[in-house]
């Protein structure tokens, strides 16, 4: 399944492209514009530099995820 998102930030549009085997369940953008998290329906995570539009890192959770958010001072 191949999947775009469109970001709009600072006055500029930006799509990041992927293929994806699973549907995403959620999505949060990070407080100073510059990650993207995606998460899928097996509890995987996809970390993202918005920037650059490059994959930054997955990570498998043993559980199902409902929801993602960013901590607002990134700790």
């Amino acid at each position: 399944m191949h999947l775009s998102y469109q970001l709009v930030i600072d006055d500029r549009s930006e799509t990041l492209s992927f293929e994806s085997e699973f549907n995403t369940i959620c999505s949060t953008l990070s407080s100073n514009d510059a990650l993207l998290l995606i998460a899928n329906e097996t509890g995987r995570e996809y970390l993202y530099n918005v920037k650059c539009c490059r994959l930054i890192g997955i990570h498998r959770f043993g559980h199902d995820i409902r929801t993602i958010e960013f901590s607002p001072d990134f700790k």
